[in-house]
This record gives structure tokens, sequence and C-alpha cells, in this order.
């Protein structure tokens, strides 16, 4: 699980939100409005809701290009109950989510690497 998690409002741009990716090193980021989970921009959402459609990522919005249909785990959960869950709604991304907070977030390389050793 990688925690802290990296999050941003879905008022910034993906602009700005690239520049977080490229200084973090990451491929994604969890959307919170008002602290709670809203959604998740992944470079996929990027390369298909953005680049794929033409438009500008200067003015488009976290928001307008995120996915909202995120999965939320317990941090209880077992990593075979993770990995059912990503398996079988096709996700490399699942959010940790404890007292209704956001917490870390488990991607499909995390997986990967635990399993590989």
């Amino acid at each position: 699980m990688s925690s802290p998690v990296v999050s941003c409002g879905p008022e910034m741009t993906v602009f700005e939100a690239v520049k977080i990716f490229k200084k973090k090193k990451i491929g994604d980021i969890v959307v919170l409005k008002e602290e709670k989970l809203v959604g998740i921009m992944t470079e996929q959402d990027i390369v298909i809701r953005v680049i794929a459609e033409g438009k500008d990522y200067r003015t488009t919005t976290v928001g307008e290009v995120m996915t909202s249909s995120v999965y939320a785990i317990s941090p209880e959960a077992s990593l075979l109950d993770v990995s059912k869950v990503m398996n079988k709604h096709k996700l490399r991304h699942a959010i940790v989510i404890e007292n209704e907070k956001v917490i870390g977030i488990i991607t499909a390389r995390d997986l990967i690497d635990i399993v590989s050793g």
C-alpha cells in the first residue's frame, strides 16, 4: 500500500495534475472534495479522455476526466481479497479507506511486487 496518498481537488487542471505525476513519479492521483473520495485520475484517463478526445489539458479539469466509480477497501482486507476485487472489476487501483478517510492506495504494481518477492 502506498501512503500517504497524493491527492487533488476536481477543479485542478489536468496539466497541473500531470506536473504532480512527474514530480512525484506516480501514475495516478486520488481526487478528493472536502476530504471525501470522489474519484481517481490515472494516466489511462488522460490518454483516453483527454488526448484521444482532443481536449485541451490546460483547461480541462480533473473532475471532467477522472474515473468516479472507484472501489474502496478496508485496511483489514487480505491481499487475496484485494486482488479478487481488482481482477473482477478490471481495476489497476484500489483505494484504502478507514473511518471515511483515504489512508492509502494499492496498485496492480504493488500486488506484482508482493507476489514476485
